[in-house]
């Protein structure tokens, strides 16, 4: 049993570094739009690299501490990703 809820946990970790790397693609996306002057675009996909954000915290309040390693991971790649976004919505 214990074995399958590792499994589990690891999925979720997968899942939620998956977010991160959807998020930071945002972002990527959205200073390519303000360059073209959309900025109307841009915001929309800030706005989806900021709801990754919020979903990836939520699932990392569940990543149990057994997996300390892959939330230290994770919290700072959240970190960086929270400093992008504001760093790409200043930008447009």
């Amino acid at each position: 049993m214990q074995e399958h809820f590792n499994s589990v946990e690891r999925t979720c970790i997968v899942f939620l570094q998956s977010e991160l790397d959807i998020a930071f693609g945002f972002l990527r996306l959205a200073e390519v739009e303000t360059g073209s002057g959309n900025t109307a675009h841009a915001e929309e996909l800030i706005a989806k690299a900021s709801n990754s954000y919020k979903a990836v915290l939520d699932g990392l309040a569940t990543v149990s501490r057994e997996f300390e390693e892959e939330r230290q991971v994770l919290r700072e790649r959240l970190r960086l990703l929270q400093d992008a976004i504001r760093t790409v919505a200043r930008r447009r």
